[in-house]
């Protein structure tokens, strides 16, 4: 199903080589112009480059700056100090919160463990398991909410 594809170029034939060979002519009589220009007048041209560059300096930092109405529509990305320690301190807490929760559930997990290791079940031990049962739905899906 798969054949290799034999293919007879050259392997010294490229596009540059063939686009050299085609408008070779063209490139020499610009690269003449070019070192003509630039013997020619090397200050003037050092000098535009220099123009240009301070051009573009002043358009990029005082020209084109944003104003006030293009800053308002600009994400705020800058937040007070006070903002920036109380979305950590959040965050902190609901993990310290989760934390906590994964901890007490590991222990009543031991408890129902030990709970159905007894070889005859009390009533106490039945409305224990109930509990655990309800509390382990509730920490299972985050959604519901909690009596």
């Amino acid at each position: 199903m798969l054949q290799k594809i034999n293919s007879n170029k050259e392997p010294d034939v490229t596009v540059t080589s063939e686009i050299r060979k085609e408008f070779g002519a063209y490139f020499d009589k610009a690269e003449e112009k070019r070192n003509v220009l630039l013997k020619s007048y090397p200050k003037q041209i050092f000098i535009g480059m220099l123009i240009s560059i301070a051009i573009s300096l002043i358009i990029c930092f005082v020209v084109m700056t944003p104003d006030v109405r293009q800053k308002d529509k600009m994400p705020h990305y800058e937040l007070s100090g006070k903002e920036v320690a109380g979305n950590v301190i959040n965050g902190l807490s609901d993990t310290y919160k989760k934390g906590s929760t994964v901890v007490d559930l590991i222990e009543l997990r031991t408890q129902v463990e030990e709970v159905l290791k007894k070889p005859v079940l009390t009533h106490e031990d039945s409305l224990f398991l109930e509990k655990a049962i309800i509390l382990f739905e509730q920490n299972q899906s985050p959604n519901k909410t909690k009596p």
